[in-house]
């Protein structure tokens, strides 16, 4: 037998594999932006790619940004400026359009047959797109009846798993172009690195506790490093077999590996089953011509959607539009420059100071188009940018401060010029001054500032962000009685009004439960302090949260040191420098 003959037998011993699991209706899927790909759609770092080609002004700039391990809807976060986005005659959103558009292709449509013939009772997704539902229709199948879509925080919370029915059960994990509100807290919840308890039990179901014994994941680029990924790593104990494909453009390309053996970028290396290299296409079309008569003869369906072009002319040449493309630009160095400790090691590009030069030329672009808003939320990121900025000596740091409070105070001034007055913008440009004051070490002006954003705050139309920007005025408070003047008790009664406006649920947050065991390590209380910090660790291990996971383990190392504890102190300070690692 020679090696293709040999490839193909092997190929074809697969797909018999794979055909008996749906033939008993054991097979679960779990699919990427792959899938979409012959649609015309993009994958992740494509539309990445061409989104920063667009806004950069050098290749040097898109190949440093480029390094970051940034999922795609962190990204998207870093292109909807909250002041922009609440302008809707600058149609920043507008790069989701994409996500419209296309036809099912051949993944779809034997999504679709698979389904609705019932060997396919669970599918789970991180694409935005609408192309499954739109194949599912085309079956003949309706929401409601044949399956039920679950893609909002409260559908997710609202499934009880073991009362699911014969029904396909459709998950899409990141939220669903034809409800925009759902893709925005998912970007914002991922950029924010703030996981889903509820998206979690839909990766347990998915990968543990279902009913279905296999999981065949598709399309699927494992780059959900905020959220997804620590979520599959997290769910270690599972009897689920994962047939995981690796597409690979040479049709004659295929290698079969135990999955476990497969470390680089591999989250399913606790799990049993396959590590499968081979071209996609190439497989689904052995698949369906293997299940032929139970679902119809195959078809090769490809679209000619243009995506590229598309984003491109995402936000047009206007003057306003102009502006917009340079602030943007600007926003993503600077959210990259603090977001990634990469950036600070990697390459001779200064992120922050190329963030600047862009805000600079925004500025001028805003003067010309007499476009205020901009202006008011530039001169605000300007000050952010001088308030975070690294200096060598205690007299550049002042430099900095003080710039960026003629920053704050300019962008407060414009704001009191427009007809109509943002309170948000004005409470957090209040708060922002607040925080320069007490890195100044000045409380008594930074509490006064503090006490106007909550002011302002209170005039918001929207309890749940009044809650939100109230919470963080008196967390920042409490840094400055616990960090600047040393009065624990007076920080921990901030932090337990912050908590109160959130009604207790920032108790399920590792990074408040981190708070509050700062509060009590500084009061010396130490067992309290190490059961935040315990608790920290518990959730965020449990929601795949490795960041608060490892700041949990750093604090649990700190508190063991000051009670002598030697053992622990070792055991967790080994943690956390295995987790730098």
């Amino acid at each position: 037998m020679n090696q293709n003959s040999s490839k193909k037998a092997k190929l074809n011993e697969l797909v018999v594999e794979i055909s008996e699991y749906l033939s008993r209706g054991e097979l679960a899927l779990f699919c990427g932006a792959g899938i979409s790909k012959n649609s015309g759609l993009p994958l992740a770092n494509d539309l990445k790619r061409n989104i920063l080609e667009t806004l950069l002004q050098s290749k040097k700039e898109v190949k440093q940004v480029m390094k970051a391990p940034c999922p795609l809807e962190s990204f998207m976060q870093y292109l909807f400026h909250p002041y922009l986005v609440s302008d809707k005659n600058l149609q920043v959103t507008k790069i989701l359009d994409i996500f419209h558009e296309g036809v099912p292709n051949s993944n779809h449509m034997l999504i679709a047959h698979l389904a609705k013939c019932g060997y396919l009772k669970t599918i789970a997704t991180t694409n935005f797109d609408v192309l499954i539902e739109r194949a599912l229709s085309k079956e003949g199948c309706t929401k409601g009846l044949n399956f039920e879509k679950y893609y909002r925080e409260e559908d997710f919370a609202s499934i009880d798993f073991d009362a699911l029915d014969d029904k396909l059960s459709f998950f899409k994990l990141h939220g669903s172009i034809d409800d925009r509100d759902s893709i925005r807290t998912t970007i914002a919840a991922v950029a924010s690195k703030t996981l889903s308890e509820k998206r979690m039990n839909v990766m347990k179901h998915l990968f543990s506790s279902g009913a279905h014994k296999a999981v065949l994941v598709l399309g699927y680029s494992c780059s959900d490093t905020f959220d997804i990924i620590p979520q599959i790593l997290s769910v270690k104990s599972s009897g689920k077999q994962v047939f995981f494909v690796k597409h690979c453009r040479d049709s004659n390309a295929f290698a079969i590996k135990t999955i476990s053996r497969e470390i680089r970028e591999n989250p399913f290396r606790y799990y049993p089953g396959k590590w499968i290299i081979c071209n996609t296409d190439l497989l689904i079309k052995t698949l369906w011509k293997a299940l032929e008569d139970s679902i119809g003869e195959y078809e090769l369906i490809r679209g000619d959607f243009d995506w590229s072009r598309e984003a491109s002319n995402w936000l047009g040449k206007s003057k306003e539009n102009l502006c917009v493309k340079s602030f943007v630009a600007g926003w993503i160095l600077e959210r990259m420059q603090s977001n990634s400790p990469l950036y600070s090691k990697a390459g001779d590009i200064q992120l922050s100071e190329k963030a600047r030069s862009y805000y600079t030329r925004t500025l001028d672009f805003a003067e010309a188009a007499n476009h205020t808003r901009m202006m008011m939320v530039c001169n605000l990121e300007m000050g952010r940018i001088c308030l975070y900025k690294k200096a060598s000596t205690e007299k550049a740091k002042i430099v900095n401060y003080k710039k960026a409070i003629d920053y704050f105070c300019e962008a407060l001034r414009l704001a009191a010029s427009q007809s109509s007055r943002d309170e948000s913008f004005v409470a957090t440009c209040y708060q922002a001054l607040g925080v320069t004051h007490a890195s100044l070490r000045e409380p008594d002006a930074a509490r006064d500032y503090l006490q106007k954003s909550r002011k302002h705050y209170r005039r918001l139309a929207d309890k749940r962000q009044v809650d939100k920007g109230l919470s963080n005025s008196y967390i920042e408070e409490g840094v400055i009685y616990g960090k600047v003047e040393y009065k624990y008790e007076k920080a921990l009664e901030c932090y337990i009004k912050a908590r109160d406006l959130l009604n207790g649920g920032s108790e399920n947050s590792g990074g408040f439960c981190i708070t509050f065991g700062n509060a009590y390590l500084w009061l010396k209380e130490i067992p309290k302090a190490i059961s935040y910090y315990e608790h920290a660790k518990e959730m965020s291990n449990q929601r795949g949260d490795i960041y608060t996971l490892n700041v949990a383990y750093k604090c649990l190392s700190d508190a063991y040191r000051v009670i002598g504890d030697d053992e622990n102190y070792k055991c967790y300070k080994k943690k956390t420098e295995g987790k730098r690692g």
